[in-house]
């Protein structure tokens, strides 16, 4: 936390104090014409890749991969307790970095550029200016929210009726207004439908096998979280028992497929 109060006056509301990994993803932008920072020098790669490797848990260790039980018995203990520990205790603190780091983009995306200035235009090329200039943290979006499609999920079907934004159990859930700023023209899932890395096939046209993304090699931010919302589609049916996150998964589907400025396609659609 860095103050005792949330400044977030353009939204009329008061979230309690400000987070650190909220204030850090969306805070530090220049506020007057011709200030053109935007948070961060590298556009966001390095913080976008601190907030994933400590909000993540690593894969599961595979017995294949290593060359003796022993080595295999040594990892997969090493990554149960990182399983435990982010189902315990540490899993709100997960959830509170991810479901912070979302709202904090949300606002960087909402800041006003010398607002009330004839210079005042907060779009580059068609884009938020906070994303268009942050396209590395734009890329680590979807591999940091992939993992919490569940908890988006849930509060786009029933958000939350007494808070703005908190985490309750290790799940985030976030308000009425959040969900409408978040698929709105100006919102996260606009923005992130610009994330569309170009495909090398590796000069093997006839195999797809070998292709990779240029660039970062990440997948498209929402094509990373489509995959992520469809597992727990999957999921949801299997067990039959979260109907409310079915109709929400299904929504957001939707949404990611319309999520174009300007009709601007993504690679993936």
């Amino acid at each position: 936390m860095i103050d005792d109060s949330d400044i977030d006056q353009k939204n009329g509301r008061d979230d309690g104090p400000l987070n650190m990994t909220r204030y850090l993803t969306g805070w530090r932008q220049g506020n007057v014409p011709g200030d053109d920072y935007f948070g961060f020098q590298d556009g966001g790669e390095t913080f976008g890749k601190v907030v994933a490797q400590t909000t993540m848990e690593p894969p599961e260790p595979r017995m294949g991969d290593y060359a003796s039980k022993g080595d295999y018995y040594n990892a997969h203990s090493r990554w149960e307790a990182i399983h435990e520990a982010l189902k315990a205790s540490d899993g709100d603190q997960a959830a509170g970095i991810s479901g912070n780091f979302m709202v904090g983009y949300q606002e960087g995306l909402e800041w006003e550029h010398g607002a009330g200035s004839p210079l005042n235009n907060d779009l580059q090329d068609g884009q938020d200016k906070f994303g268009y200039n942050n396209k590395a943290l734009r890329s680590w979006a979807g591999t940091i929210l992939a993992p919490r499609m569940d908890d988006i999920a849930d509060s786009l079907a029933s958000p939350s009726v007494s808070v703005a934004f908190d985490v309750v159990a290790g799940n985030f859930v976030f308000d009425e207004d959040m969900k409408d700023r978040l698929l709105g023209k100006n919102g996260m899932f606009t923005d992130l439908a610009f994330d569309s890395p170009e495909v090398n096939g590796n000069g093997t046209p006839k195999f797809s096998g070998d292709d990779h993304y240029e660039g970062s090699g990440r997948a498209p931010a929402l094509f990373n979280m489509r995959l992520a919302a469809q597992q727990y589609y999957g999921e949801a049916m299997a067990n039959a028992s979260s109907p409310g996150i079915i109709n929400s998964v299904i929504a957001l589907l939707k949404q990611n497929l319309q999520s174009r400025v300007h009709q601007t396609p993504a690679p993936w659609a």
